[in-house]
Formats: structure tokens, sequence, C-alpha cells
């Protein structure tokens, strides 16, 4: 699905933050993110059990191979395994749905958080995350915006910024739906003549 953006889309993204912000009280928070877990248990099972698999395939193979050789062999492949396991798309693969989900969601939840998305003064907050390696989209308003959008309306959104990605328009899809969210802001969240920026306006990369 994913690409990084360009740095001629990163700064369309960030202008259009600025924008939506300069028009309404809304505060905008969009994360691009190469990953939202490090994956390590997966990692470590696959390659423990990569690592037994070679193990018991020379021992059936070569029934007198020494013990230290076997072992030697057996650091081998965990530590081949493990590198392997870092590649995406093969970590891509061995990861489960469920846990896909609960990491990108609860990652989404600790930007929200600490980028202070739940305590801008109208509670107009709105944090957009894309997870590269999962594949993932994920929506979070403050209850204010939450009101006027709802769960339906962040499945919509996340929905069309997905596909676009997988279409390879990742620039365009999240564009689109910035400009639409900015519409949304702007109706129901109007600026104010002392409105001031509360929250940074640059993508996050790092979780």
């Amino acid at each position: 699905m994913a690409k990084r953006l360009s740095e001629e889309e990163q700064a369309k993204v960030v202008a259009t933050i600025q924008a939506i912000e300069r028009r309404s009280a809304g505060e905008v928070v969009v994360a691009w993110l190469p990953r939202s877990d490090s994956y390590w248990g997966v990692r470590i099972a696959f390659a423990s059990f990569f690592a037994w698999l070679c193990a018991y395939a020379s021992v059936a193979i070569w029934r007198a191979l020494d013990s230290r050789l076997a072992l030697l062999l057996q650091l081998a492949c965990f530590a081949l395994a493990l590198l392997l396991a870092s590649s995406p798309w093969l970590l891509r693969m061995l990861l489960p749905a469920s846990l896909v989900q609960k990491k990108v969601q609860q990652k989404a939840l600790e930007l929200f958080s600490a980028r202070g998305v739940h305590r801008t003064r109208d509670r107009s907050g709105l944090l957009l995350l894309v997870s590269e390696l999962e594949h993932q989209v994920v929506l979070l308003g403050d209850e204010g915006v939450h009101r006027h959008l709802g769960d339906e309306g962040w499945k919509e959104r996340v929905k069309r910024i997905t596909e676009g990605i997988r279409e390879g328009r990742a620039g365009e899809a999240l564009l689109s739906e910035l400009a639409f969210l900015g519409e949304l802001l702007a109706a129901h969240f109007p600026v104010r003549p002392d409105d001031e920026n509360e929250l940074s306006d640059e993508i996050v990369k790092q979780g």
C-alpha cells in the first residue's frame, strides 16, 4: 500500500493543515509512521520456529552431525530468520490481523494523548494516522468533532484514504480527505478572533 509522501506532497499536507486552521478553530495533526510497533514477539517466535526447523532437518538428513555444529547451524538460522522477519513484506504476512488492529489503534491513542489533541480549547482536535507497514489508517477526533462525524463518518473517511493509498494516490487521497474535514471543522467550529495555533502543523513521522 504505502509509499512515503514525497517532499512536495508533505509540503502540501502542511499547507492544507494551516489553511484549515486559518478558517476554523479546529486543530489537525497528521502522523505518517513507518510502523506502529516493532513486533519483536512475532519476529522472535518466527525466528525460533525457523531455527528449530533447520535443526530438525539437519539432524534428519545428517544423522551423524556433530551437536556443536548443529547448534551453530541453529543459531545461524535464527539470526537469518530474525533478519528476514524485519523486512516489511514478510513481517506483514506474519502479523495476525487482530494484533495489527490493536497495535495501530494503540499507537493512534498514544499520539492523540502525547500530541495534546485532546486538550484544545474547543475540543476540536483531530488526529489522522497512516501506518505504512500495517497498511492501516486511523482517524480520531475529540468529543466536539466526534459529535458531528461519528463512527460511521470516521469509517467512510478512513475507507477513502486507504483506497487512495492502495491505488498509488497517497498524497491525493490524503489531501482530498483533509479538505473534506476542513469544511466540517469550518462549519461547526468557526474561527474566533482570539484563535491561536495550539498544535504543531508539521507531519509526525515517528511515534
